[in-house]
């Protein structure tokens, strides 16, 4: 038993951690959750050993949790801001802002998208998959994921707009 649960970490560890960063982006919080997914494995060993296909399984759950995390770190970050960034801003609220800066105020933006929205948006900018590649990737249809990509580019661009112009 201990030998196949190794044998398992082995194989899948390393890649799962790789699949999670596409969902979480941060390294940390991805072997946290590959982590906590390994440790409900070894928990429940028994059940689990039928399973015919332990890769499908892990990447399943692996996938799951990490949209869990993102929805309830969106939920998290929404009440703890108690409102999502303040559209209204003037040009001047912006002269002379470093590009570190703007970028600061991008990823906030990003990360107050919705969790759906936000997977795809990244998906798609950081990872630079195909919308068809992001549509098999979360099981949902290609014009699923074009909706996203335009709510995203839409609400980025209402909260930048005053930058940009």
């Amino acid at each position: 038993m201990e030998r196949w649960f190794e044998t398992c970490f082995k194989q899948y560890y390393a890649s799962l951690c790789r699949y999670c960063v596409k969902f979480v982006v941060h390294p940390e919080i991805a072997e946290d959750i590959v982590q906590q997914q390994f440790v409900y494995l070894w928990e429940n060993r028994d059940r689990l050993q039928n399973i015919q296909s332990i890769g499908s399984y892990m990447y399943k759950a692996v996938k799951n949790k990490s949209l869990s995390y993102l929805k309830a770190d969106s939920a998290r970050q929404f009440s703890e801001n108690n409102e999502l960034p303040s559209q209204e801003h003037s040009n001047s609220d912006y002269e002379g802002q470093e590009p570190l800066e703007l970028d600061l105020l991008f990823r906030s933006t990003v990360k107050h998208l919705p969790t759906r929205c936000r997977a795809v948006f990244l998906m798609k900018r950081e990872y630079g998959m195909s919308h068809k590649q992001i549509a098999e990737f979360l099981s949902i249809s290609k014009k699923t994921v074009e909706y996203h990509m335009n709510t995203a580019i839409t609400r980025l661009s209402q909260m930048l707009s005053s930058y940009l112009s």
